[in-house]
């Protein structure tokens, strides 16, 4: 019960892992993740399972080997301990990669499924149990595990439509569509419970190849909008939540805030790595600076009853046109200068 993906466009691949653990038995246990305070609750026992807990599923061992799981922890973690284990014997060598994973019993992974890259230097080579690839448009090479399969597709197939209006190299549009999902995955999750009942979500990471290295996306400020228009006006809101996902040495911190409740509530959630050192200390509350901003809007034209969501992404380091202040116990979000009429032109332009 989970989700584990990859893609590549124009050359370029991310891979994307949620974060909860869950369990095939029935338990009012409470706890908390990113996208849902108390998930068990809201999980009709016909379904049959319960959320576990919160885990880390992209490993990066090394600078050149990055390995994607999903399924039953114990025997992930096993798998990838003998893997970190022979990582420097491996060094760039693609035929002691290739033996260090034939030399595993496979009967040991039965119950788990891998996505697996390694980088040689040159090439990026990535192995996976057979599955079927999938392509939409420019989004290629798509493989994806879990529970979250069919949501994943559903969603890549509906942002690999949309071509952003500005300027993305290959990397950035490819780091793009990562976040377009997990945006989307976040709000629907956030909003409604989806995924919830199938296992998978909780938070999304997001890894790429850059210089040579496998590198994990932080620093990302989520911002949810809503956006109705009418014969007559354009209505614009943006929702009285945020999420900011960032990294504190090994841990995937993910800070929430929602004004949707009095008094407003503030979550921050540490997720360890399979492979943890040590816990997280001083945990503080982060400042809320960013390098990519995410805004996901869910749009309704006024031609048509179906609501669309559509992710944009600004990013740079000196680029912040969202503003986020704490004000006598609450948050506020401001815009700067005409911001709001710049991105309504984005969000228009890739509707058309």
């Amino acid at each position: 019960m989970t989700l584990i993906a990859t893609f590549s466009i124009d050359g370029f691949q991310v891979f994307i892992g949620d974060s909860v653990l869950s369990r095939d038995t029935i338990s009012d246990e409470l706890l908390s993740i990113p996208s849902m305070h108390d998930p068990n609750s809201k999980i009709d026992k016909d379904f049959g399972l319960s959320i576990s807990g919160l885990v880390q599923k992209i490993n990066i061992i090394g600078k050149n080997i990055c390995i994607c799981w999903a399924g039953r922890r114990k025997t992930a973690t096993s798998f990838i301990n003998y893997v970190s284990e022979n990582a420097d014997n491996i060094g760039y060598s693609v035929e002691k990669f290739e033996n260090i994973l034939r030399n595993y019993e496979p009967n040991e992974l039965h119950d788990c499924k891998f996505i697996i890259s390694f980088f040689n230097g040159q090439a990026l080579l990535t192995r996976t149990v057979k599955s079927p690839i999938f392509e939409f448009d420019e989004v290629r090479n798509i493989q994806v595990y879990g529970s979250g399969s069919d949501a994943f597709l559903r969603e890549i197939e509906n942002f690999s439509k949309f071509t952003a209006s500005r300027n993305f190299n290959p990397l950035e549009r490819t780091i793009s569509t990562a976040l377009s999902f997990s945006a989307s995955a976040f709000a629907q999750q956030i909003i409604s419970g989806t995924g919830i009942e199938e296992g998978w979500g909780g938070a999304f990471e997001i890894s790429y190849l850059h210089k040579g290295e496998f590198k994990k996306l932080g620093d990302i400020l989520y911002i949810f909008a809503s956006i109705r228009q009418t014969t007559e006006y354009i209505d614009f809101k943006i929702l009285p939540f945020f999420v900011k996902s960032y990294y504190d040495g090994e841990y995937f911190m993910n800070y929430v805030v929602s004004n949707l409740e009095d008094p407003p509530t503030e979550r921050l959630y540490a997720i360890s790595p399979m492979q943890a050192k040590e816990q997280p200390k001083d945990i503080k509350i982060p400042n809320l600076e960013y390098k990519w901003l995410v805004i996901h809007s869910s749009v309704l034209l006024s031609n048509s009853d179906v609501k669309s969501n559509i992710s944009t992404h600004y990013f740079g380091k000196s680029y912040r046109p969202i503003i986020i202040k704490a004000v006598d116990n609450n948050f506020q979000i401001s815009t700067e200068g005409n911001f709001i009429q710049k991105y309504l032109v984005d969000i228009f332009s890739l509707k058309k």
